[in-house]
């Protein structure tokens, strides 16, 4: 089974004044997933992702967002290595094809 650690720092993120942090899980707010906060994400947010394993495939859909662990914040590496998506060994758990630029501002790691 393919795991893929978020450190989806995939900052495919400009940067916006007007940008929001998402966090996930968001159970206020009924966002338990990866994928429903980078649904109602805009260009310029980042989605949060707080430590556990997330089982779902993600589409970033265009968006110029950042994803990732928890780690941006607290810059503690363990919680690269403690927030993964399970992609449920799919071979594209990460999925932009909308045009998005995919070129990681850090690494992936694949576990």
């Amino acid at each position: 089974m393919k795991n893929i650690v978020v450190l989806l720092l995939l900052t495919v993120s400009a940067l916006n004044l007007y940008s929001v942090l998402i966090n996930v899980p968001d159970w206020d707010n009924e966002i338990y997933s990866i994928q429903a906060g980078i649904d109602i994400s805009a260009d310029g947010d980042t989605v949060l992702v707080a430590l556990g394993t997330y089982h779902e495939n993600i589409n970033f859909l265009g968006k110029k967002i950042t994803v990732a662990s928890e780690f941006i914040m607290s810059g503690n590496e363990n919680d690269i290595n403690n927030t993964v998506i399970d992609g449920g060994g799919l071979d594209s758990v990460v999925r932009m094809e909308s045009g998005e630029d995919t070129a990681p501002k850090s690494s992936l790691g694949f576990a």
